[in-house]
């Protein structure tokens, strides 16, 4: 099964990482003044490739594993 959709030229692909703690959770970010927030479904979280903020927080977690399509 592949973890990452094909995507239409010009428009982000999805990357998806593997909770291996949590099968449901929220996970925060602080950006700027405020929070993001990444949530985890079904031992899965999944962002867009451009959002270089949010790979850089969920690759260096140690609870995620990215998941290679």
């Amino acid at each position: 099964m592949s973890t990452k959709k094909p995507a239409a030229p010009g428009t982000p692909a999805d990357v998806t990482f593997a909770d291996s703690l949590y099968a449901s959770r929220s996970l925060f970010v602080a950006s700027g003044e405020g929070l993001r927030e990444f949530k985890v479904v079904g031992h899965r979280v999944t962002i867009q490739d451009d959002d270089a903020e949010a790979l850089e927080y969920l690759i260096n977690h140690a609870e995620l594993q990215i998941l290679e399509g």
